[in-house]
């Protein structure tokens, strides 16, 4: 049996063109391969060459195969330059076709203690998902805020953040693969309120890609604006929002004034003020959204703030769940819930540990 050493992720991708960003040692040499254990095929696999930035001791694999079965199981195998067998790994493509499709929502990963971290797994495995979605809080990366950097040295620190939490990152050590798409979350990016205004917005957005990409074929997986993402399933269809590249910037509260015992006034500029829930979406997003409702003939569901699933209509954006004052903030520990279909053929999210709460 051969165990896993390396991290490597299944990104959300169309059957037949699976997506895998595995991390390895800075100038190693790993070859890659895909073995067919029912017709008894092992193929050698073309890999573009690994990317690293600054000073960082990893680099990212990107590996991506085509021509696959959705009901077929494969194998994913890393050898080095002499034949050894490095690493062994089970996927199946991504598939939507089934009427019960299960999505697990893992939320505040990063928060979960390292004896936590197996539990937590279980419970994911246990689910057996189809979809993993990592809602936010899921890595710790931090940007320097006290002066602007260079677009260059942006990327190396996001980068060498990105690949050491990755090197412990137990996800990507599991036996047995599942498609995984990764959410933004406020608290992962070294400012609150990441609107707009957020001066590191693409190169985060870049890095975040580079870590957990996906494919998207414009049926099935549909990207939107900024890292939005639509998926059509059987019966429903739901999109996965990005409230964060398009959002309205912080205003400034008035100023606060205090008189001295002699009547004199003393002022001092106020807080920066964050954005309403009502305005967390602008109306790039809501178009993509109205576009996507009428297109097909489909309950489109929302999944947005990582724990909050809404059924679309007309004034969404009011909906109780997202007025929540707190909905940028870190969860208050990790969380597991799954979105299922229920009798009635409508998605619900329920959970399974944790809580949704956030911490103030």
């Amino acid at each position: 049996k051969i165990s896993s050493k390396i991290s490597i992720i299944q990104g959300l991708a169309p059957p037949d063109r699976p997506v895998f960003p595995a991390l390895i040692p800075l100038g190693e040499n790993i070859h890659w391969f895909l073995f067919d254990r029912e017709e008894r095929k092992l193929k050698k696999l073309f890999t573009p060459k690994p990317i690293s930035r600054g000073k960082s001791k990893w680099a990212i694999q990107r590996i991506d195969v085509q021509g696959l079965l959705p009901v077929r199981e494969y194998e994913l195998l890393a050898g080095d330059a002499t034949g050894k067998l490095l690493d062994l790994r089970r996927f199946r493509p991504f598939s939507a076709q089934n009427d019960e499709f299960r999505i697990s929502v893992l939320g505040g990963y990063r928060l979960a203690r390292t004896e936590n971290r197996k539990r937590l797994l279980e419970e994911v495995n246990s689910l057996k998902p189809q979809l993993l979605i990592l809602a936010g809080s899921t890595l710790r990366v931090v940007l320097p805020t006290a002066s602007p950097l260079s677009s260059k040295d942006v990327s190396s620190s996001l980068f060498e953040q990105y690949a050491t939490a990755r090197s412990d990152f137990e996800i990507g050590y599991l036996e047995n693969l599942v498609p995984i798409q990764a959410l933004w979350n406020d608290d992962e990016f070294g400012q609150p309120d990441g609107n707009s205004s957020f001066v590191y917005r693409d190169k985060t957005r870049e890095t975040l890609e580079l870590f957990f990409p996906h494919w998207a074929d414009e049926e099935t997986i549909v990207d939107g604006p900024g890292i939005s993402l639509g998926l059509a399933l059987p019966r429903n269809q739901i999109a996965f929002l990005d409230d964060l590249s398009f959002r309205k910037p912080p205003k400034m509260a008035p100023p606060i004034c205090t008189k001295n015992k002699r009547g004199k006034e003393k002022c001092r500029e106020g807080k920066m003020i964050p954005s309403g829930p009502g305005s967390r979406y602008s109306l790039v997003i809501e178009n993509w959204l109205r576009h996507k409702a009428f297109k097909k003939e489909k309950d489109l569901w929302l999944l947005a703030g990582g724990s909050r699933l809404i059924l679309y209509r007309a004034d969404w954006q009011g909906d109780a769940s997202l007025q929540d004052p707190n909905l940028s903030l870190s969860p208050a520990g990790p969380w597991v819930a799954q979105i299922v279909t229920n009798p009635e053929k409508k998605l619900e999210l329920r959970s399974v540990s944790g809580a949704f709460k956030n911490t103030k």
